[in-house]
């Protein structure tokens, strides 16, 4: 019979083992070898069973996997993030050119289709996935678009993005502020498989009262 040991003592570098302390004894039959009447290590450890290996793995892919990972996105209340009442009022978007065209007719079409003329406001949203940021609705006498929510919110210190959607299909703005000037691209989203279109922006100030 021989004796073989595994001992982990406090492994700092490791999140969620820092304060483990394990042993782990194996005894284990061997036979002595041609020149040797006692047994030794290596030719022990072919006795080990993959059980207690798979179990030492998965043991320390738990203190690693525990790690924290830091969080993607912006926080629209960051400090860095552009400010709601930088940016707030009435904006042209006109008629978005998708590329490419599809061919969709009127009854898709509406997915993709922003109001031609929109008002961002520094009102924080409440509603739905409106919650994801700050209110974007049409401007005064424009048509509502089939869209269930609208919002937008900052994604650096000078972008912002704005979406609209029905839930599950709609469209994504990513623009950059400057100055007055809104300038970007939006890309469409379909809960289907469908090839993605994308359209350049160049959205103007304007007085709401127009």
């Amino acid at each position: 019979m021989c004796f073989f040991a595994i001992s982990l003592v406090r492994v700092p570098r490791l999140p969620g083992l820092a304060n483990l302390n394990l042993s782990i004894s194996y005894f284990s039959p061997c036979r002595p070898t041609v020149h040797h009447t006692n047994c030794v290590v290596l030719r022990c450890m072919q006795f080990l069973r993959p059980r207690l290996v798979i179990g030492l793995l998965g043991l320390l892919s738990i203190g690693v996997s525990s790690t924290p990972r830091p969080q993607t996105g912006q926080n629209p209340d960051d400090n860095d993030s552009i400010k709601p009442d930088t940016i707030q009022g009435c904006y042209d978007l006109g008629t978005l050119n998708w590329r490419p065209d599809l061919k969709l007719d009127k009854d898709e079409a509406v997915f993709i289709t922003p109001p031609e003329r929109i008002k961002l406001l520094a009102e924080r949203g409440t509603q739905g996935r409106e919650k994801n940021g700050y209110l974007v609705r049409p401007a005064p006498g424009v048509p509502q678009s089939v869209h269930r929510s609208a919002y937008w919110m900052p994604i650096g210190p000078k972008k912002i993005e704005i979406v609209f959607t029905t839930g599950t299909s709609g469209l994504e703005m990513q623009l950059t502020v400057q100055g007055e000037t809104l300038q970007g691209k939006a890309k469409t989203f379909w809960d289907f498989l469908r090839r993605r279109q994308t359209a350049h922006i160049i959205a103007h100030k304007i007085n709401c009262a127009n």
